[in-house]
């Protein structure tokens, strides 16, 4: 399991997000709690995202509007192409190029609802919530829970998936770009 917390950027992470690994491994900090929903979870706030393991996609809770977003980088001509290979990997907090920018592939549309924070549930919920208090209203989920140690993957080929412990996709935002 590849799992990097971004440095100097608190809430942001890439690879595969699990809260109930995080959970087992004691690895508690900035991006984990006992959310809304009373579970166990890791979380977005509002500017803060989870990338693809090559930095190519992310999934980003925007912080002017409060939509949940996956979006794709969109690089200067003169880089070159987006390499889907683990080496190198970009780094999305040290874009190259004064046209390199982010171009959305996929909306939760919950936009000016409110939302101020998104959790990936120990439960396997992913959950978009009105407020970070105990029992705080949810505006959007994934219909997922009741999949204890699911994992979120931003993938490398622009689609999130959430997958159970079996490695059977639960749900997904279908916005795979093919290969070629």
């Amino acid at each position: 399991m590849k799992l990097i917390l971004q440095a100097g950027h608190p809430g942001d992470m890439q690879g595969v997000i699990s809260p109930g690994y995080l959970q087992a491994h004691n690895v508690l900090n900035w991006n984990t709690h006992t959310g809304p929903g009373g579970v166990f979870s890791a979380f977005l706030t509002p500017g803060t995202s989870w990338y693809s393991i090559t930095g190519a996609f992310r999934l980003t809770l925007q912080a002017l509007d409060g939509n949940l977003v996956l979006q794709s980088l969109s690089l200067d001509r003169s880089i070159g192409n987006i390499s889907l290979a683990n080496d190198p990997t970009i780094d999305p907090n040290n874009l190259p190029g004064p046209s390199s920018k982010w171009l959305p592939i996929w909306s939760a549309d919950i936009q000016a609802k409110g939302v101020t924070e998104v959790d990936m549930q120990v439960d396997g919920n992913l959950v978009a919530y009105k407020g970070s208090a105990p029992g705080s209203p949810h505006v959007w989920d994934s219909h997922t829970e009741g999949h204890d140690n699911a994992v979120l993957v931003v993938q490398d080929d622009g689609n999130l998936v959430i997958y159970d412990t079996l490695g059977t996709p639960l749900w997904s935002t279908q916005t795979n770009v093919p290969h070629g």
